[in-house]
């Protein structure tokens, strides 16, 4: 069954609350699908009843570690999906509201009808900065500039995101390429990292 069977909107969602398959890890795509081709044209004891399915969650095992919060999680998740669907669904906005401001720290995901997915991408080969915008930072606050760009969590490798290598680079481009005087930031010294650490950069005043 999917989004284009020749049930109406009232009828896929029915069908899928008395089949439990909300929450049904495996068929998770396929029921969001179902969702996103459905939930605009509902009526509204069908939407009701759908938001009352969604705020009770998964059933997921007693023994998992921090299990309320993965069950809200969720629940985040397959709101931030329906409203994605019905904008105009004030009732499922004002608990994904309630759960954000319970929940701070949760985000929607990139493909919320999928647990898990691969992406393809390049890791590094960008600039922290600009070479003008780090020239300019430097001739204000050198320690601050270099600080900044030293402490950035160069470790996940997060496609089109740069690598401390690209942050060498950027120092190397700037000492190279302006005049001490228009760094105006006293003295370097470049240390080259290895695996371990990220090396020594000082700036001298």
């Amino acid at each position: 069954m999917d989004g284009s069977s020749a049930l109406d909107e009232d009828e896929r969602i029915s069908w899928l609350l008395d089949k439990a398959a909300l929450y049904a890890s495996d068929l998770k795509h396929e029921t969001f699908q179902i969702l996103a081709h459905s939930v605009s044209g509902a009526s509204s004891e069908t939407r009701s009843r759908l938001l009352a399915a969604v705020l009770t969650g998964p059933s997921f095992p007693d023994d998992i570690p921090d299990r309320h919060r993965h069950v809200q999680y969720a629940v985040f998740n397959a709101l931030v999906w329906l409203t994605q669907h019905a904008p105009d669904w004030n009732d499922a906005l004002n608990e994904l509201a309630r759960l954000q401001q319970e929940n701070p720290t949760f985000a929607a995901r990139e493909h919320p009808d999928f647990d898990s997915w691969t992406s393809s991408g390049s890791w590094g080969g960008k600039l922290p900065m600009a070479p003008e915008d780090f020239v300019e930072a430097l001739s204000k606050a050198p320690g601050a500039a270099l600080g900044e760009l030293i402490e950035r969590d160069y470790s996940e490798r997060s496609f089109d995101e740069p690598s401390w290598d690209d942050a060498l680079s950027l120092i190397r481009q700037v000492v190279e390429t302006r005049p001490r005087k228009e760094l105006r930031s006293g003295r370097w010294q470049m240390k080259s990292p290895n695996w371990a650490s990220k090396g020594t950069i000082c700036a001298e005043r």
